[in-house]
């Protein structure tokens, strides 16, 4: 599978995940959009250039990985820590939707990778 095939299905994953989450509790739309875009949008960069690093070369892949764990790790503790200080919503959909997410995505770009470096 292409990189552009994977992220076509991780973004059309996401979105059936909002619409199904949002016509189940409306109440809580822009918790489950916030909880959701972000692993999107990280995965998404993550696929691309770890592509990239792949086509350039292949060696230098899993200090890529490595240095981008650790740049997930900082940022998504410091969106949550900013979301939970300055954005008053309910924190259990988005913790919910958010883990949903961030896990399902993970184990995704895992067997994505393994397909690929395989």
């Amino acid at each position: 599978m292409s990189a552009v095939k994977f992220i076509g299905a991780m973004v059309f994953f996401c979105l059936g995940l909002w619409g199904i989450l949002t016509w189940i509790d409306k109440q809580y739309m822009m918790e489950y959009f916030l909880g959701i875009c972000t692993p999107l949008a990280v995965g998404v960069v993550t696929v691309l250039r770890a592509k990239a690093v792949l086509e350039k070369a292949s060696e230098t892949l899993t200090s890529f990985f490595i240095k981008s764990f650790f740049i997930k790790m900082v940022f998504y503790g410091a969106y949550i820590i900013i979301l939970f200080n300055f954005y008053t919503f309910s924190h259990v959909p988005f913790i919910l939707s958010f883990a949903g997410c961030f896990i399902t995505l993970h184990v995704g770009e895992a067997f994505f990778f393994n397909s690929t470096l395989l």
